[in-house]
């Protein structure tokens, strides 16, 4: 069984509706990284908005442009790894894989944006 191959113009629609998702998700994420810096007391970190989107959309879309029609898949992980780290489940699955990857994301464009120009 050979498996579909995207066509160029499939790739491009894909990133690009990956790239708004990613963009959510990097607003969303930002948000969960300045309520937990927040929730700390004095917040320490200092979260980039339009960085964390920024960096959210380019991912997306470059995973969207590689993956093509299964980015889907790829977003809903992402969505639902969200919702299970928020309500911190113990549930069987990967979710926490992803979860521990967003973190390290956004932490890595927080230092990034620390040692920018």
């Amino acid at each position: 069984m050979r498996l579909h191959s995207p066509s160029l113009s499939e790739r491009v629609i894909c990133a690009l509706v990956a790239a708004v998702f990613g963009a959510v998700l990097g607003a969303v994420v930002a948000w969960l990284l300045g309520v937990f810096s927040a929730t700390l007391g004095t917040a320490f970190m200092d979260v980039s908005f339009s960085k964390c989107i920024a960096a959210g959309a380019m991912a997306f879309a470059l995973l969207g442009a590689i993956l093509g029609t299964s980015m889907g898949t790829f977003v809903g992980h992402a969505i639902s790894a969200i919702f299970h780290f928020e309500r911190l489940e113990s549930s069987t699955g990967p979710w926490w894989a992803f979860a521990i990857l967003l973190v390290v994301a956004g932490m890595l464009t927080i230092m990034l944006h620390q040692a920018g120009p």
